[in-house]
């Protein structure tokens, strides 16, 4: 049921929406007095009630208390016609065990009724004693599962700020496909290569790879079909668009997680090989550059806008006498005859 959250019905839930944490007796969404405990889980975006209705919790003590209370209006008639020779060892221990009563009622399960008697009221004091020692018990057992919760919660947080850290040293993301859940994960270097965050884009297996040019959607699309299908690894090198509309290469990596022989999550890595990308495409260029003049007989020689020689040919070599290495980053016009006519025709 639907409730707001500036009314008085499940205070427990509303508390740990709003990132509360601690426990009381409080009225749940039937409006129902319960004894709760409450815990906000930051790394999973969950909250954590427990809770059992007040009734329930105190309803031993309660009947209790109407037993003691029956006990005593029973124990007070008897001492009227017994006179004074009983009532100082049956009005004592009735005290003791009311105020027992009240105070575990109160909450204070830390409250022990003293009965040494081997009477009624001794038994009874003693079972009073043994209920609120398994209340205790049970408590501190909640107070123990709670404390275990923190400590798994710390170091799963502790180990996700480490792998974001180191992915993005690495500059290497991570993401995962969750064929039970139907959902896409990616992790935050991840976020930083596709040119988004988390606040700004959920990701899906459809979205995703929209990302990815025109030319590379067929590929990474048959890749993930495989890997999902077929449990087939991947390993691509693609061009991808960012959110701020730059154009990347990325290489994609795919690995699926078998449970049998059924294919429950593919995982990979995510990286951006744009700089490698640009480099071999330098290097294609020189090299094609160099076979141009390599190829040609005759003395050929390359010069930057101002006039420096930056590549020669072996017959360039040969003509002047000067290795490659001795020409390169040296003024062109040195080897004309007229060295200020020469920069005019070039300059």
């Amino acid at each position: 049921n639907a409730v707001s959250i500036y009314g008085t019905v499940a205070v427990p839930a509303l508390k740990v929406v709003q990132g509360g944490d601690g426990s009381g007796i409080a009225s749940d969404y039937r409006g129902t007095e319960v004894l709760a405990a409450w815990r906000y889980l930051p790394s999973l975006r969950w909250g954590l009630v427990t809770k059992i209705d007040a009734v329930e919790a105190f309803a031993p003590i309660r009947r209790l208390k109407v037993i003691v209370i029956a006990v005593g209006a029973f124990m007070v008639l008897v001492g009227v016609f017994v006179a004074l020779l009983i009532s100082g060892t049956i009005t004592g221990p009735l005290l003791r065990l009311q105020k027992g009563a009240e105070a575990i009622a109160a909450g204070d399960l830390k409250h022990h009724v003293g009965a040494d008697s081997h009477d009624e009221i001794g038994r009874l004091s003693r079972s009073f004693n043994m209920m609120t020692e398994k209340l205790r018990g049970s408590y501190a057992d909640l107070e123990k599962e709670i404390e275990e919760r923190k400590k798994i919660n710390a170091e799963l947080q502790r180990m996700a700020t480490l792998l974001d850290e180191t992915q993005a040293i690495a500059h290497v993301g991570g993401w995962e496909v969750d064929l039970r859940e139907n959902t896409l994960i990616w992790r935050e270097e991840t976020f930083r290569i596709h040119g988004t965050s988390p606040a700004a884009y959920d990701p899906t297996i459809e979205t995703a790879i929209s990302f990815y040019a025109p030319e590379s959607v067929p590929v990474i699309s048959a890749a993930v079909k495989d890997a999902i299908e077929q449990g087939k690894d991947f390993s691509l090198e693609l061009q991808l668009v960012t959110a701020k509309g730059r154009l990347i290469w990325v290489e994609a990596v795919g690995r699926a997680i078998r449970k049998g022989n059924r294919v429950e999550k593919v995982i990979g890595a995510f990286r951006d090989i744009t700089e490698r990308k640009q480099a071999e495409a330098v290097r294609l260029l020189n090299a094609y550059n160099r076979s141009l003049l390599e190829a040609s007989l005759d003395p050929l020689v390359t010069i930057a806008a101002d006039g420096k020689i930056t590549d020669v040919n072996a017959a360039t070599e040969k003509v002047t006498g000067r290795s490659r290495a001795e020409l390169i980053d040296t003024d062109f016009s040195d080897y004309f005859t007229e060295p200020d006519k020469a920069k005019t025709g070039y300059l």
